[in-house]
């Protein structure tokens, strides 16, 4: 129950995941509404502790999406870019102090370039800077928060592992660490904008008092503008256009015309030519009164009868008759209405630019711009930002705009009656690294604080925690035999604690009156005992001598089986010579097979008679031991490879799996050792009739267990009982068929138990059988930590080598195989032919006659299978003998059904492969010594070990590729040619490796074992 309810905790649901990125988002969105996105400073993003926590919780998917959320309020790239950095700082490869340290400082370098490449301006280097600095404290503010988020989020297990005073201490700091961050950001948001908000306004009265007057002036010209009007009822057209260009400085000329756009009237001082009964019917000034029925104040245009100035007009229709009767017209020269104009508080940061609807300069300030030259508005220096503080509480006035380079504040507005506009722009440089230090102060101010809220924290906690270790102190001093009693006093408690310690000082009585009950019954109990073992001792010299006489009984039996083994051995001995002896000479092959079995069964005999004289030896108590120090591990591989061949040829998988670490040396009996594991691996070989026998070594829990395994037919509870006795089998039906006289697991017991070992079954009907033998080890046992190089055996031939004729066809797809059966056949008479794949084979067989065909299964191009197939199906009956490093009996039965005669598994024996070939081809008399293909043989292991190096990177090259097809082939390959060349532990790893590769996963960690492997052969 409890394990379930922690793997809840440690894997939450999906709603439960939901539920936690949700409300984190809350916080981290409403952080970050607090922090100022503004261009001339850093925004204070503690938001982004959210979508670090989710991270550290759930991963880096959810993370992402978090930080989708709480980034939303940023337009910058720059700082969405910042802020995904930071969780660089918090991923597993950074899980301690220095490491994060480093991602820091790492953090802050990329920031710094961040800000130094990403704008398009270029910016100070203080202020970028400022810029990186601020981010990276905010970072280590944020790394200081998580850490008091991870001891609260902890599992129950983590949980566990923690004192109390740190998880107490560390929720306190937590919720006041909150509002701290809030308070913090908020004051900082406040005092920012407030500040910034005084010089806006300050900006804002510049631009009033600018507008005012031309405000004051335009009206000005529109009220002389309307006197000339009336004034020309009573003296005329031209008097009045006269009296009205002089009336101000900025007046340049003036027109009268008539409801057709053509000049009745008009005055200007030295005017180049007359312009009476020209039109101006094509003039704004003239269009837009006549279209309005109101006054109207033009852009900038430039003059063309009268001169070519720079002008603007300012004209009203005329009536007569309520029927419009034409205009009057008056010209402003642009540069004498700029000198009129001046700035209330000139400031050398301030740029002013007043232009009219067509986007011409009419007059301006600290700006490069000539009158009457268009303004290109759409330049960066120029352009309008996006608003500011859109969200903020603070700020009560309309949305504040910046140039597109961020380094101006930006302030438009439209004249009253007029198409123009008047800019201002305002370089706030110096308020930026004032706000950037500002930022900086509050961020130092904020761990400064969250620092000493942690150490309030934990000091608050102490003085609540001090009381339980006082009663955890109180507890380990009980002793229920003392007569004094443990101080039972809390220097700092409250009603709790006090409840508790009543609840404890009761109990504590309670279990010292239970002591004293019990002391008393045990007192009763020993006098008991003593009338008990009186009784024993008497009963037991009665047993005695009955012991006694048993003992000469038994003592009688065990020296006549020792004696009838003694006289049986003689014999045997001489048998078995005479038969070796016998087996060396030429035979017909009827009477070299009863010899084979005369010997097979004479050392079966001798193996029971050497039994019965170990048994005989054992009641006898006359078995010796000789211990001395020797190596474990060759000592297991010498096992192994002794029965793998006797496993190969039933076709099940015998393995050994070595557990490191494992002792490098056992003081012990190795013979005796040796006696035991080889009687249980030969059980386990001889029952079991398909699978596997596995021998295993690991240590566990201060012992060496050495453990056989096999896949048999299992051994029922009743038999496991009594199958440690002398004569006893597991089934009465296995002295029939398999035989064996009872003794080899009785043999086993009383020398595990002689040597101090522990000898173990475990066994389910059916489903096999798994015996242990546990050895004790010293406490500084030196191990070893893995395998040892081993050296490869050399590929041996018997003393004589039979002499046939014939030609053989070898066809296999690894050079050094085919040369290796080459030699071999070669030193036997016959002629070898050698061939790549099976589609070859077909091609050399139907040029060539042969006499045999050695035919390898697993080919690329054309297999062996196939290859035999299409032999039979095109009639030659050529013998085949199939060479496979399959050991399933599936395999064989396939092989046999494709054609082939026999099947031999590789390894081959040279010996096996010789008596398997002279079943099919005649054979000479003569024999010869086998010194020089011994000598050949060397010399293809030496150049197979050559070649390892170029195997092993072959293999690894796939093993980049993950190319499972050419992986699967290139390990088959290696099984069946190092085991044929001797490196059996090569082949060993080769085929476990394949078998894993078949069943649909990657086996990167045999991969690894086999290169490495590989590698220690390597010359």
């Amino acid at each position: 129950m409890f394990q379930n309810n922690s793997v809840r905790h440690s894997e939450p649901s999906f709603l439960r995941q939901l539920s936690y990125v949700s409300g984190l988002s809350l916080f981290g969105i409403v952080a970050n509404l607090l922090a100022l996105e503004l261009p001339l400073s850093t925004p204070l993003l503690l938001g982004n502790l959210a979508f670090i926590l989710v991270m550290q919780r759930l991963g880096i998917i959810w993370a992402l999406l978090c930080a989708v959320v709480v980034l939303s309020p940023l337009n910058s790239p720059l700082y969405w870019i910042c802020s995904l950095l930071q969780l660089l700082v918090f991923i597993p490869y950074a899980n301690t102090a220095r490491r994060r340290w480093v991602a820091v400082v790492l953090h802050f370098l990329a920031t710094l370039v961040l800000f130094l490449w990403l704008p398009t301006e270029p910016q100070p280097f203080i202020w970028v800077l400022l810029n990186a600095l601020i981010i990276s404290s905010t970072l280590i503010v944020l790394k200081r928060c998580v850490r008091l988020f991870e001891i609260q989020a902890a599992s129950l297990a983590q949980k566990r592992q923690q004192p109390f005073k740190s998880l107490l201490g560390s929720r306190i700091a937590l919720m006041a660490a909150i509002p701290w961050a809030l308070m913090i950001s908020v004051l900082l948001h406040g005092t920012i904008v407030l500040n910034l908000s005084g010089h806006v306004s300050e900006l804002t009265t510049q631009q009033q008092y600018i507008e005012g007057q031309l405000h004051q002036k335009l009206s000005s010209y529109q009220a002389e503008l309307k006197l000339a009007s009336d004034y020309a009822r009573l003296v005329g057209d031209q008097e009045s256009l006269q009296q009205l260009v002089k009336s101000q400085p900025e007046f340049i000329s003036a027109l009268r015309t008539d409801a057709s756009g053509l000049v009745t009237a008009f005055f200007k001082e030295a005017a180049a030519q007359d312009i009476l009964g020209h039109s101006v019917a094509y003039r704004d000034y003239f269009k837009q009164p006549k279209q309005s029925s109101q006054p109207y104040i033009s852009d900038v245009f430039q003059g063309n009868k009268l001169g070519q100035d720079l002008l603007f007009a300012l004209s009203r229709p005329l009536y007569q008759q309520e029927q419009f009767n034409g205009v009057l017209e008056l010209s402003v020269a642009l540069n004498r209405l700029t000198g009129a104009l001046e700035v209330q508080h000139p400031d050398p940061r301030l740029q002013l630019l007043l232009t009219d609807g067509a986007q011409m300069k009419i007059w301006g300030l600290a700006d490069s711009h000539a009158s009457g030259q268009k303004v290109a508005f759409d330049n960066a220096a120029l352009a309008e930002s996006r608003a500011y503080l859109t969200h903020s509480p603070f700020y009560h006035q309309s949305h504040m705009h910046f140039n597109q380079t961020g380094d101006k504040i930006r302030l438009d507005s439209t004249i009253d009656h007029t198409n123009w506009q008047l800019f201002l722009y305002w370089d706030h440089g110096h308020l930026a690294l004032y706000y950037q230090f500002l930022t900086l102060l509050a961020l130092l101010t904020l761990l400064a604080g969250i620092e000493l809220l942690s150490r309030s924290s934990q000091r608050f906690a102490s003085g609540y925690t001090v009381a339980l270790q006082q009663l955890i102190t109180t507890i380990e001093g009980i002793e229920l035999g003392s007569s004094t009693a443990p101080k039972q006093q809390l220097d700092n408690s409250a009603l709790e604690f006090e409840q508790l310690l009543s609840s404890f000082t009761s109990l504590q009585r309670r279990l010292q009156a239970g002591h004293q009950a019990l002391q008393s019954a045990l007192e009763e109990k020993t006098n008991l005992s003593q009338q008990l073992e009186q009784r024993v001792a008497e009963r037991t010299a009665e047993l005695s001598i009955e012991r006694d006489k048993a003992q000469q009984l038994a003592l009688a039996k065990t020296r006549f089986l020792a004696n009838m083994s003694h006289e049986l051995r003689t014999p045997l001995t001489i048998i078995l010579g005479f038969i070796q002896q016998a087996l060396t000479r030429s035979h017909d092959a009827q009477l070299l097979n009863q010899l084979q079995t005369i010997d097979n069964q004479s050392k079966f005999l001798l193996q029971i008679v050497n039994d019965i004289l170990d048994a005989a030896k054992m009641d006898e108590g006359k078995l010796p031991l000789e211990l001395q120090h020797f190596e474990l591990q060759p000592l297991l591989n010498e096992l192994h490879q002794s029965l793998l061949p006797a496993a190969q040829e039933k076709g099940l998988h015998f393995s050994l799996q070595s557990r490191y670490p494992l002792p490098k040396t056992l003081y012990s009996d190795p013979l005796r050792l040796k006696q035991i594991l080889m009687n249980l691996l030969g059980n386990a070989l001889k029952f079991t009739q398909q699978g596997e026998v596995r021998l295993s070594a690991e240590i566990k829990q201060g012992q060496l267990s050495l453990s056989v395994t096999d896949t048999g037919p299992g051994i029922s509870a009743d038999m496991q009982q009594k199958l440690f006795s002398a004569f006893e089998q597991g089934d009465p039906g296995i002295s029939r068929q398999f035989g064996g006289t009872g003794l080899g697991l009785y043999i086993c017991k009383q020398l595990a138990d002689l040597m101090g070992y522990q000898l173990e079954l475990q066994s389910v009907p059916l489903q096999g059988s798994q015996f242990f033998l546990r050895i004790p080890l010293p406490v500084k046992a030196e191990l070893l930590l893995k395998a040892p190089v081993q050296t490869s055996s050399k590929l041996q031939v018997q003393q004589q080598i039979p002499q046939l004729k014939g030609a053989v066809l070898i066809v296999d797809d690894v050079p050094d195989l085919r040369l290796l059966f080459s030699t071999l056949l070669s030193a036997t008479g016959l002629e070898p032919q050698t061939a790549r794949h099976g589609l070859d084979a077909l091609h050399k067989v139907a040029n060539q006659q042969f006499d045999l065909i050695l035919m390898d299964m697993h080919m690329p191009v054309m297999d062996g299978l196939t290859a035999s197939r299409e032999l039979r199906r095109q009639g030659y009956q050529i013998p085949i003998i199939a060479l496979t490093a399959d050991v399933q009996a599936e395999q064989r039965q396939l092989c046999l059904e494709a054609g082939c005669q026999a099947v031999l598994t590789k390894p081959v024996q040279a010996q096996v492969l010789y008596d398997k070939i002279a079943e099919f081809l005649p054979t000479k008399s003569a024999v010869q010594a086998q010194s020089d293909v011994q000598q050949q043989l060397d010399q293809l292991t030496s150049m197979y070990k050559d070649s390892l190096p170029t195997v092993a990177q072959e293999l690894e090259q796939l093993v980049q590729l993950e190319d499972k097809v050419a992986t699967e082939a290139l390990l088959h390959r290696i099984k069946g040619t190092s085991a044929c060349f001797g490196f059996t532990r090569i082949s060993a790893l080769a085929a476990a490796t394949e078998r894993a590769l078949k069943e649909n996963h990657w086996p990167a960690k045999q991969l690894n074992e086999l290169l490495q492997q590989i590698r220690q052969e390597q010359p």
